[in-house]
């Protein structure tokens, strides 16, 4: 699927496995329009439940309470040179990977959220080439059952706590 111009949603992408999202333009989303259904315990405007998707594109953007992209679970799928902004302080990430392995994030530009990017319980993930700014706590969080993986190459600036967290 490519997009191009100004995308609004008024509910959370839900792509199927196998799936390419290349966006040129922006694709925003307001927390105040999405109902809970489809969403999960961390809602984002774009969520990836499948295996082998591409995201790559230009801005997605997010308000209050709302990841910009949740990965739950899978393997190989891969967010790339994509500007990620989130206004969101709240326990959530700009870029979320929730558990599944294999998971790239490359060359990403992240800005704001409570995190940058964030896996939980995921294993063999590889985070490089990003520049992640400006979020309330780490840049990069590796965080509780994470494992095998790696953070190399990437700008982490801004931020309120640590640049790179590993629990």
């Amino acid at each position: 699927l490519s997009l191009s111009g100004s995308n609004f949603a008024d509910m959370p992408m839900d792509p199927p496995s196998d799936f390419t999202l290349v966006l040129n333009g922006t694709f925003a989303v307001s927390s105040h329009n999405l109902t809970s259904k489809g969403t999960e315990k961390r809602p984002a405007m774009l969520q990836v439940k499948g295996s082998n998707a591409k995201i790559a594109g230009k801005i997605f953007h997010t308000s209050q309470g709302l990841q910009a992209i949740s990965v739950n679970g899978g393997q190989h799928n891969v967010i790339q040179n994509v500007i990620a902004t989130t206004t969101t302080k709240d326990d959530m990430s700009a870029i979320g990977i929730h558990g599944g392995k294999y998971h790239e994030v490359t060359g990403c530009t992240v800005t704001g959220g409570a995190r940058g990017i964030w896996t939980l319980g995921a294993s063999q993930i590889y985070v490089h080439h990003n520049n992640v700014r400006n979020c309330a706590t780490h840049a990069l969080d590796f965080d509780a059952y994470t494992s095998y993986s790696v953070a190399l190459s990437s700008i982490c600036q801004g931020n309120g706590a640590e640049g790179i967290f590993g629990a």
